[in-house]
């Protein structure tokens, strides 16, 4: 029923936004932010994301600051 977005790879105290959109060729400036935050002190992240099953699907973009 939720979806766990894991992300690695970033600056340890960086800020990061994750967002999301149901079409992945939406324009970047369309997208929706959900979370931002700050990378843990191994540079990652973790967040779950409720899933509806109305929705066909969702696609997730995670942007450093």
């Amino acid at each position: 029923n939720n979806a766990n977005i894991v992300g690695v790879g970033g600056t340890p105290g960086a800020t990061f936004v994750l967002f999301t959109s149901t079409n992945i060729i939406t324009p970047l400036n369309l997208w929706t932010p959900i979370q931002t935050n700050q990378f843990d002190q191994y540079g990652a992240f973790v967040f779950t994301n409720y899933y509806s099953p109305t929705e066909p699907r969702q696609f997730f973009l995670m942007r450093q600051q």
